[in-house]
């Protein structure tokens, strides 16, 4: 038989006190990995309560839920395809002149936490110089009321003359397009009707559901010019300088023809309540003197915006298309009329999470 090896007491003691150690070790550190963790959800936890603290004392959920309600979900993330056009065209007798702004597309996404947007787009063609051309846009949609703000400041315009059955057609260069847009609005029947469930999707419109809409909007443009179109150089320095504010009443209507689709439409007509247009053209190279002429007053002058949308929502999923146009109307036929277009299309893809 094989001898048997016993431990000493010193050693017995030793290799007790080794096991002691390592099992406080252990533990220590498995404690410190509890605690580390229930301190970052309680940070979280700290964070999202103050978060949802906030949003729950200013959104005052005070609507119809029968016809509309906010999302089960907290968040909406959305992928989106924005495009812009700018025309704006002269009516002289015997001759329209009109002006086009490159086509500008943009690419982004959109983060939406219970009503609370983040944005950020890019446009490839400026990043790689294809164009100078650059606007800013702020939009911001609420059941009761809301607002759409740009500025533009356009440098790759394009040029068509028509007079009678001759066309010609002409890259300007030293010409330049700066223009500020702000539209407001206000719903009537916000407790039934969601402009936001069609635009932003951050509310869901359950029911068909229509409002009437007051509306006002300011504009201020200045087109500056020293191309002449008749002989292709540069010439004499021209200017069309123009301001309006108006005042309209129109409606707006959310079509739910189940539980998939939402088709949106709205008109709202405005009157122009006051309107400077002036045209300069510099006549004297020596003294610097303009000859302004003041472009005539017609009653009524307009201004309109139109707004179309259409969405497909299923499970957690939205595809949309919508658009948005304001056009203006300023002058009196058979002296100067002045048309001022600007559009945009959008397309999205989306995901509720």
């Amino acid at each position: 038989m094989g001898k048997i090896h016993t431990l000493s007491p010193w050693t017995r003691r030793l290799s007790l006190l080794l096991l002691l150690v390592c099992s406080l070790h252990s533990v220590c550190y498995a404690q410190e990995k509890v605690e580390f963790k229930e301190k970052v959800q309680q940070k979280t936890t700290w964070y999202k309560f103050l978060v949802d603290s906030l949003i729950d004392r200013y959104q005052h959920i005070n609507t119809d839920t029968a016809y509309i309600s906010r999302p089960p979900q907290n968040w909406t993330i959305r992928l989106k395809q924005d495009t812009y056009g700018n025309i704006f065209t002269t009516y002289i007798p015997e001759m329209t002149v009109r002006l086009s702004s490159r086509l500008k597309t943009t690419m982004g996404v959109t983060c939406n936490y219970r009503g609370l947007s983040l944005s950020l787009s890019v446009n490839p063609a400026k990043l790689f110089r294809r164009t100078t051309n650059t606007e800013y846009n702020i939009n911001y949609y609420n059941n009761r009321y809301g607002a759409d703000v740009s500025l533009t400041d356009l440098r790759n315009i394009r040029g068509t003359t028509t007079m009678g059955e001759s066309v010609q057609q002409y890259q300007l260069t030293n010409t330049r397009w700066l223009s500020l847009s702000a539209n407001l609005y206000y719903v009537f029947s916000g407790k039934r009707f969601s402009y936001p469930a069609a635009f932003t999707h951050s509310w869901i419109q359950k029911r068909s559901a229509g409002s009437f809409l007051a509306a006002t909007s300011y504009y201020q443009g200045r087109i500056n010019s020293d191309f002449d179109t008749n002989t292709g150089i540069l010439s004499k320095d021209k200017s069309i300088d123009m301001k309006h504010v108006s005042l309209g009443v129109g409606y707006a209507y959310n079509y739910v023809p189940n539980r998939h689709w939402l088709l949106h439409i709205s008109v709202v007509p405005s009157m122009l309540l006051w309107k400077k247009y002036d045209v300069k053209v510099l006549v004297d190279d020596t003294t610097g003197e303009p000859a302004t002429t003041h472009i005539p007053s017609h009653f009524p002058e307009l201004f309109n915006v139109g707004r179309l949308s259409f969405t497909y929502s299923w499970r957690k999923y939205i595809l949309g298309l919508s658009s948005v146009v304001q056009t203006s109307v300023i002058g009196r036929d058979g002296d100067m009329t002045i048309s001022n277009t600007r559009w945009k299309a959008r397309a999205i893809i989306g995901v509720r999470l």
